[in-house]
C-alpha cells in the first residue's frame, strides 16, 4: 500500500493516453467487495475502485474514495485513512474544487505523520503543492514540492522523484522561467530513462520540446518531439502519436516549412479520423487550413475551413479562430460578402465563448455553494471526529514523548553536566599551567638578565680606553655569572632529556661518607659568612650505587634552597644513615633547616615543574621553579623517593630514600668508570645560588668595603655631575641590591662620582636611607626581606625620606612592571642588562634636576612648593615650613629652634630635608623667605623700606640692606625704583 500511491500518481501524470476503465477489472473488484468484510482489505478494494473511475467518472471516484475514508476511520486503519484522504483531494483537484482538495490533502498529511508513513506524507505534500500552484501561491508550492522530493529521495522512490521534477518544470513553465523548467524536466527525463518508464519518457520529451518551442528554438523542439513520436509509436499510443504529429506540424509552420507542416497535420488528421476524436479532427483541419492560408493558398484554406465550420464541434475557441481565418481568406479573394459573414460568425463565437466561460464559472460557483452547503455538516462532523481521533493519538504520543523526552533530557543533562565539569576542570588546569608557564618565563628571564648584566657591564667597562679599575675582579665576576648561565641552561636541558627519556643513569659503587664530605665542605665558608650553623652527621658506612654527577645536582639543589631560606643564626643539618621506617633496606639522606618553611597548601606541589611558592616570604626569593622538579626526576631516575615535611615559620626537612645494592638496576644503568669523578665545583653546580655566592664572599676582591671606600679618580675620568657637590664633596648614593656581584660592579663604576653605600635587601636599604639621607637611591626590584617596589613606596610616603630620588633597576622588562614601579613614586626605571654610561647619565640628570630646582627656589621671588617638589609628602612639608615662617614674619624672637619645634621633626631631619629640597639650612631658609616677602613689598611700594624691614623680622636696617643686596644684587632703594 505504501508503494501504490506514488506509482499511481506517476502513472497518471506521465501517461499521455486517455484511460478508460477496464470493465473486467472493475467487475472483479465489485465481486470482491461483496465478499469482503469491513476490514482493511475492504478499504483497499474501495481505493482500487477509485483508481478505475479516476478519469472516467468523477462522481463514482469520489464515492469510492469517500467510502474508503469512512471505513478506515471506523476501524482505526489510519494508514488507509491517509491514502483515502489523499485520493479525495486528487479527485477534488481534478474537479477544480481546490478548497476541498486542500482540506483533504492537509488531513492526509496529518494522518501520515501520525503513523510515520513517509510515502503517504510525500504524496499528500505533492498534491498540496499542485493546489498552491493552481492558486498561484508559487513559494508555498515550491516549498511543498521540495519537502515531498526530499522524502521520496530518502526512501529511494525514483518514480516519485521524477514526478516532482516534472511538476516543478510545469510550475516554472507557467512563470515563463524556462531555464528552471528545462532543468527539472531534464532531471525527470534522466530518472525515467534509467527506469525505462516509456509513458514518463514521452511526457518529459514532449514537455521539453514545448519549452524550446516557446523559446523559438525550433531545431531543439523538433529533436525532442520527434523522439517522443517514436516512443508513442513504440507504445502503440495512437492518440498520443496524433497529438505529437500535430505539435510537429506547428513547429514546422512556425519555421515556415509549410510543406512538412502540411504532411504532419495530414498524418495527425488521419489518426484522429481513425480514432473518431472530433476535437482533434477539427484542430487538425483548422491547422491545415491556416497553414495553406499562410502559404497564400486561400482556396485550400477555405476548403479546410468550411469542413471545420460544417463539423459539429463544441470547441468554441477553435470555431472562433476558424471563422476568423475564413473571413481573411474570402477577403483575399475579394469575396467581401462571405468574408463579412464569417467575420460576424467569428464575433459570435467569441461572444459565445465569453458567455460560456462566464456561465461555466457561475455554474461552478453555484455548484460549489450548494455542494458546500450540503456537505458542510458532514464535513464538520467528519472533521470533528478526525480532530478527536488526532487529539487522542496526539495525547498518547505526547505522553510517550513526554516520558521519553524526560528520560532523554535527564540523561542528556547528566552527559552535559559531566562534560561541563570535565571541560571546566581541563580549562582550569590549562589556565593554571599557562599562569605557571608565564611565571616561569618571567622568572627565568630575570635569572638570565642579572648574570647577563654582570657579563656585559664589566665587558663594556673593560673595553673603555680610559679604564683604570681592577680588571681581575671584573674577569672573576664575568666568569662566575657565565657559569651561572651555563648551569641554568644545563638544568633546562636535563629536564628536556628526562621528558624525552634520553637521560640514562650511570651508577657506580660509591662510599656515601666519602662522597658527601666534599659536598658539605663547599658550604662551610658560606655558612660562616651567613652565621648559620651547618652540621654533617653520619654514623654508619654505606656503599651505594649512584650516579655521582646527578646525585651532586640533587644535593646542591636542596642545600642551595636551605641556605637561601635560612636566616642569620639558623641551622642546617645534613644527615645520612640506613632507614628504619621501611621493610626493605634503604639509605636515607636528610637535609633539615630552620628557615621560613613551606605553607601546608603548597607542600603537595613543591616538586611540580615551574611551581613557585606563593606565600609572602617565599616570594622574596624568586627562582625558576625547575630546581626541585629536576631534583625529584633525578631521584626517581635512581629508583628512589623524595619527601618533604615542613612547618611554616619553623623550617623544612627533605628526605631522600635510595635502594641499597644493585638488584634494582638494569644492566644499562650500571657503569664502572676507571676513576670516580670528583665532586664538581659548587659555583658551577649551583650557578647563581648560594654556593656561588660563597665564592663571591671568599674569593672576590670586590667587596662591600670597596663599595663604601673612596678612591681618587684617575686623570681624564668623567667628573662629578654638575651641581652635585655637597659639603662633603661628592653626592651620596645608596645602592640596594641583593646580588653581591651586581652590588660590587655598581660600586666600581659609580664610586669615582659618588660616595657609595650599599644594602643587601629592601629592609636594610630603608633603614640606611633614613639614617644617611642620600642624594640618590639605586635599588633592585626583586630582593629578599622587602622588594624594591615596597621600598620605594615606603620612602615616598615618609616625610623624612620622600625627597630622595629613587631609580629602580630590574631584570623584569615590559610595560606593566615599569608602570607598577613608576606608580609607587619611582623617579626612573632602568631594565637589565643596562649600559653603564646610560646609568651614569641618568644619575647625573637626577642630581642636576634637584640642583636646578634648589637654584630656582633661591632665585625666584614667588614660588609655590609644588613647583620644586616631586612628591605630595615633600610638597606638604615645604608648604608647612613656608606657612610657619609666614605666620612669624614680623616676630623678631622667631628663630631656628622655634621653627623646628613648630614643624614637629628632629633638628637633623629638618636640616637634611630643607637642604635636599631647597639647598638651604633652616637659618638660610627663614632669611630667604623674609627677604622675598620684603622684595615683594618694596616693589609694590607698600611702605617705607625701614618699615618693611621691621615687618619681615629684621630689626637691624644695615644688616637687612646687606642681606638684601647679597640675595638680589641690588640695594633696597634701587629695587624700589623698578617698575611694579
Amino acid at each position: 500500500m505504501k508503494k501504490l500511491l506514488p506509482i499511481l500518481i506517476v502513472s497518471i501524470l506521465f501517461s499521455a493516453a486517455a484511460r478508460c476503465q477496464d470493465t473486467s477489472v472493475t467487475d472483479s473488484l465489485l465481486r470482491q467487495l461483496e465478499l469482503s468484510e469491513a476490514d482493511s482489505s475492504r478499504v483497499n478494494t474501495y481505493l482500487a475502485l477509485w483508481y478505475q473511475y479516476y478519469r472516467s467518472d468523477n462522481m463514482k471516484a469520489l464515492e469510492y474514495a469517500g467510502k474508503a475514508k469512512q471505513l478506515a476511520e471506523k476501524i482505526g486503519y489510519t494508514q488507509g485513512q491517509a491514502v483515502a484522504a489523499y485520493r479525495l483531494g486528487s479527485q477534488y483537484n481534478r474537479l477544480r474544487e481546490f478548497d476541498k482538495a486542500k482540506i483533504e490533502f492537509n488531513i492526509s498529511i496529518a494522518l501520515a505523520k501520525s503513523v510515520n508513513d513517509s510515502n503517504a506524507l510525500a504524496s499528500a505534500l505533492a498534491g498540496l503543492a499542485r493546489i498552491h500552484r493552481e492558486n498561484t501561491a508559487i513559494d508555498s508550492a515550491t516549498a511543498a514540492y521540495l519537502e515531498a522530493m526530499a522524502i521520496f529521495e530518502s526512501s529511494g522512490d525514483r518514480n516519485a522523484v521524477a514526478m516532482i521534477h516534472n511538476d516543478l518544470g510545469n510550475l516554472y513553465k507557467r512563470q515563463r522561467l524556462f531555464g528552471k523548467a528545462l532543468s527539472h524536466y531534464k532531471k525527470a527525463l534522466e530518472i525515467v530513462r534509467k527506469l525505462g518508464f516509456l509513458p514518463g519518457i514521452s511526457a518529459c520529451l514532449t514537455n521539453i520540446g514545448a519549452v524550446y518551442q516557446e523559446q523559438g528554438k525550433h531545431d531543439e523542439a523538433l529533436s525532442f518531439q520527434e523522439e517522443a513520436l517514436g516512443i508513442k509509436r513504440e507504445m502503440g499510443d495512437k492518440l498520443g502519436e496524433a497529438r505529437v504529429l500535430h505539435e510537429l506540424g506547428n513547429i514546422h509552420r512556425l519555421s515556415e516549412d509549410y510543406e512538412k507542416a502540411s504532411d504532419h497535420f495530414r498524418s495527425a488528421l488521419e489518426l484522429a479520423e481513425e480514432l473518431s476524436q472530433q476535437d482533434l479532427i477539427a484542430m487538425a483541419r483548422y491547422s491545415l487550413g491556416f497553414n495553406e492560408f499562410q502559404r497564400g493558398n486561400y482556396r485550400e484554406a477555405i476548403h479546410y475551413g468550411e469542413l471545420v465550420a460544417a463539423q459539429e464541434n463544441k470547441n468554441l475557441a477553435t470555431m472562433a479562430e476558424n471563422h476568423e481565418m475564413l473571413a481573411g481568406a474570402y477577403a483575399a479573394l475579394n469575396d467581401f460578402e462571405q468574408g463579412y459573414g464569417h467575420s460576424v460568425l467569428a464575433k459570435k463565437y467569441d461572444d459565445s465563448l465569453y458567455n460560456e466561460q462566464r456561465i461555466t464559472l457561475s455554474s461552478e460557483l453555484e455548484a460549489k455553494y450548494q455542494n458546500e452547503k450540503n456537505q458542510k455538516e458532514i464535513a464538520s462532523l467528519n472533521a470533528a471526529r478526525e480532530i478527536n481521533i488526532l487529539k487522542l493519538q496526539k495525547q498518547r504520543s505526547e505522553r510517550i514523548y513526554l516520558i521519553g523526552g524526560a528520560i532523554l533530557v535527564f540523561l542528556l543533562g547528566i552527559v552535559i553536566w559531566n562534560r561541563y565539569r570535565i571541560k571546566a576542570r581541563t580549562n582550569k588546569k590549562l589556565r593554571e599551567m599557562d599562569q605557571v608557564k608565564s611565571r616561569f618565563f618571567a622568572n627565568i628571564s630575570h635569572e638570565f638578565r642579572t648574570p647577563l648584566t654582570l657579563i656585559l657591564g664589566p665587558l663594556q667597562e673593560l673595553q673603555k680606553k680610559d679604564f683604570h679599575g681592577d680588571k681581575q675582579s671584573l674577569y672573576q665576576v664575568m666568569q662566575r655569572n657565565s657559569r651561572g648561565l651555563l648551569h641554568m641552561v644545563d638544568q633546562l636541558l636535563d629536564l628536556s632529556k628526562i621528558e624525552s627519556d634520553k637521560m640514562v643513569l650511570q651508577a657506580v659503587k660509591t662510599d656515601l661518607r666519602t662522597f658527601l664530605k666534599p659536598v658539605t665542605a663547599a658550604y662551610e665558608s658560606l655558612a660562616q659568612s651567613r652565621e648559620i650553623r651547618f652540621d654533617f652527621k653520619m654514623e654508619d658506612d654505606i656503599d651505594l650505587y649512584i650516579d655521582p654527577e646527578k646525585m651532586e645536582k640533587i644535593l646542591h639543589n636542596i642545600l642551595s634552597n636551605a641556605f637561601k631560606f635560612t636566616g642569620k643564626g639558623g641551622s642546617i643539618t645534613l644527615s645520612a644513615g640506613v632507614s628504619d621506617f621501611t621493610q626493605k633496606q634503604q639509605a636515607q639522606v636528610s637535609i633539615k633547616d630552620t628557615g621560613i618553611g613551606i605553607a601546608p597548601q603548597e607542600l603537595s606541589r613543591i616538586f611540580d615543574r615551574f611551581f613557585q611558592a606563593g606565600n609572602g616570604s617565599a616570594q622574596q626569593y624568586k627562582g625558576t621553579g625547575i630546581g626541585l622538579a629536576l631534583t625529584k626526576e633525578l631521584v626517581t631516575l635512581h629508583h628512589g623517593e623524595i619527601d618533604v615535611s615542613s612547618v611554616s615559620g619553623q623550617g623544612s626537612c627533605f628526605t631522600i630514600l635510595l635502594p641499597m645494592g644493585k638488584a634494582h638496576l638494569s644492566r644499562s644503568e650500571l657503569f664502572v668508570p676507571a676513576n670516580s669523578p670528583a665532586p664538581a665545583e659548587p659555583g658551577i653546580i649551583s650557578g647563581s645560588s648560594f654556593p656561588a655566592t660563597e665564592s663571591r664572599h671568599s674569593g672576590s676582591t670586590i667587596s662591600r668595603s670597596t663599595i663604601s671606600g673612596r678612591k681618587k679618580s684617575p686623570a681624564g675620568e668623567t667628573r662629578t655631575p654638575e651641581g652635585a657637590e655637597t659639603e662633603h664633596g661628592l653626592p651620596q648614593l645608596l645602592i640596594v641590591e641583593d646580588n653581591i656581584d651586581m652590588q660590587a660592579f655598581l660600586g666600581q663604576i659609580l664610586k669615582p662620582h659618588y660616595r657609595v653605600s650599599a644594602a643587601s635587601n629592601g629592609l636594610e636599604g630603608l633603614e640606611k636611607a633614613r639614617e644617611l639621607q642620600p642624594d640618590l637611591l639605586l635599588s633592585d626590584v626583586m630582593m629578599p626581606e622587602m622588594d624594591g617596589i615596597e621600598l620605594c613606596r615606603r620612602l615616598k610616603l615618609d616625610e623624612n625620606t620622600s625627597h630622595i630620588p629613587v631609580i629602580l633597576l630590574t631584570a623584569r622588562s615590559g610595560k606593566i612592571p615599569r608602570i607598577e614601579g613608576l606608580e609607587t613614586g619611582a623617579d626612573d626605571y632602568l631594565t637589565k642588562p643596562f649600559d653603564a654610561d646610560e646609568l651614569l647619565v641618568l644619575l647625573k640628570n637626577r642630581i642636576r634636576q634637584r640642583a636646578l630646582l634648589r637654584e630656582r627656589f633661591s632665585r625666584e621671588i614667588t614660588l609655590q612648593p609644588k613647583d620644586i617638589t616631586i612628591t605630595s609628602a615633600d610638597e606638604r612639608f615645604l608648604q608647612k615650613a613656608m606657612d610657619i615662617v609666614e605666620s612669624n614674619m614680623g616676630n623678631f624672637e622667631f628663630n631656628v629652634q622655634a621653627f623646628i619645634e613648630q614643624i614637629g621633626l628632629g633638628r637633623t631631619q629638618v636640616e637634611r630635608k630643607l637642604k635636599a629640597l631647597t639647598g638651604q639650612t633652616p637659618v638660610e631658609f627663614i632669611r630667604l623667605l623674609r627677604l622675598k616677602r620684603a622684595a615683594q613689598k618694596i616693589a609694590g611700594k607698600e611702605d617705607s623700606i625701614s618699615q618693611i624691614a621691621y615687618s619681615v623680622g629684621f630689626n637691624n636696617l644695615s644688616y637687612f640692606a646687606k642681606c638684601f643686596k647679597e640675595q638680589f644684587g641690588e640695594s633696597p632703594s634701587a629695587w624700589s625704583k623698578q617698575p611694579a
